[in-house]
């Protein structure tokens, strides 16, 4: 994946990433699934349209179930994971847009201090995030391939 913005929004750092290839609905289950093993107190939520609120969840799966494939079952607009990487060392949230090749990541925004250079934001995102993104990235199309 390719870091293309990120800004900080009252707590948060939000990321926008390009993935390699556009993703449908299953590489977006994939990709997913391949993230949800690294996160403690994990949570998948699906909604039907891409600005709804928690209200708006028609499916979720909660730690350590193995019901994904349950979710194969209807499109949905976004797919989102989120809860604490044990990669990271922090908490993250990452929504995925069926259809596109975009992929929006939440991190604290402590992770970045104030007065750091533009260069430096981008190489820390690049380097540190990019590499837990990449690796789902792979394992998702993985997944898909079998």
């Amino acid at each position: 994946m390719v870091l293309r913005e990120y800004k900080k929004q009252e707590n948060w750092m939000i990321t926008g990433w390009q993935l390699t290839y556009k993703v449908g609905w299953k590489g977006a289950l994939m990709i997913s699934e391949a993230m949800f093993p690294y996160l403690e107190n994990g949570e998948v939520l699906v909604r039907d349209s891409i600005d709804g609120a928690d209200s708006d969840v028609t499916e979720m799966v909660k730690d350590n179930e193995k019901r994904f494939s349950a979710l194969l079952e209807q499109e949905k607009a976004v797919i989102t994971v989120r809860g604490l990487s044990r990669i990271l060392k922090c908490p993250m949230q990452m929504r995925l847009f069926n259809q596109t090749e975009v992929c929006e990541v939440s991190i604290p925004a402590t992770v970045i201090k104030e007065d750091e250079p533009e260069e430096k934001i981008y190489e820390k995102l690049s380097i540190g995030l990019g590499q837990c993104l990449n690796s789902a990235e792979i394992l998702g199309h993985v997944f898909l391939s079998k």
